[in-house]
C-alpha cells in the first residue's frame, strides 16, 4: 500500500490512560482528529495499531485484542487465545483474512529464558 498523504497516530498519555488519542498530520502539521475508549484492564501499557484506516487495534498483556472502527461502527472483541497465563502479549495485527496475529514472549520449558512466539487466531 502507499503511504497516506495525511499520516495518522494514536497515543495514550499517562494522565489519561482511558483515552486513545488521534492525531492526523496536515501540510506538517499534527492536528487532533479524535479519540477512542480504551478498555480498563488491558495492563500497564496496551498496544496500539491501525487495521487499515478505519480501526483501530487496542490489545492487552494478557492477549485480548479490541478493535475499535475511528468512524463510530461496531466494536468487536477477540479474546484472549486458549493457555495464553504463560505468554507475555507485546503487539497484535490484523491479517487481510480477518484474523488477528499476535506477538507473544513464553517461557520456555526447561530454562528461564523467554522466547518470541507468533500467535494466529480468528
Amino acid at each position: 500500500k502507499a503511504a497516506s498523504a495525511n499520516p495518522l497516530v494514536a497515543l495514550i498519555f499517562k494522565n489519561m490512560p482511558e483515552i486513545a488519542a488521534l492525531y492526523r498530520a496536515v501540510a506538517g502539521v499534527w492536528h487532533p482528529a479524535g479519540e477512542v475508549h480504551v478498555p480498563p484492564g488491558l495492563g500497564p501499557q496496551p498496544f496500539l495499531g491501525f487495521d487499515g484506516a478505519e480501526n483501530l487495534l487496542v490489545a492487552g498483556a494478557a492477549g485480548e485484542v479490541h478493535r475499535r472502527h475511528l468512524a463510530g461502527g461496531a466494536p468487536a472483541l477477540h479474546p484472549a487465545p486458549a493457555s495464553a497465563h504463560s505468554r507475555e502479549f507485546r503487539s497484535a495485527c490484523a491479517l487481510p483474512e480477518g484474523q488477528i496475529m499476535r506477538l507473544a514472549l513464553r517461557q520456555m520449558d526447561t530454562s528461564a529464558a523467554w522466547g518470541p512466539e507468533l500467535i494466529s487466531s480468528a
